[in-house]
């Protein structure tokens, strides 16, 4: 029993080691420059932008189908005026 856990140790940190991987980022910018982020070099991205929005999308497509995260940022420049009215 002993053994068994010692080689599932060894085998855990084997595999986290060889998962850790330096990745190099790039800094992108949004299509209208109000906001970056900093996402790794070999992700794909696309910037959109529609009136007072501004999005960019970006994901690891070197993972299966099955696996890819997509995420979104967003900064929306709308400006709402609350009076007693509303």
């Amino acid at each position: 029993m002993r053994n068994i856990s010692i080689t599932l140790i060894g085998i855990l940190l084997l595999s986290c080691n060889q998962q850790k991987k330096e990745s190099k980022f790039t800094t992108q910018s949004d299509l209208k420059n109000k906001f970056s982020v900093a996402i790794p070099e070999h992700w794909k991205i696309i910037n959109d932008t529609v009136n007072f929005q501004s999005a960019i999308f970006f994901s690891d497509q070197t993972k299966p189908k099955n696996q890819i995260l997509t995420y979104g940022i967003f900064l929306d420049t709308t400006e709402f005026l609350l009076n007693e009215r509303f």
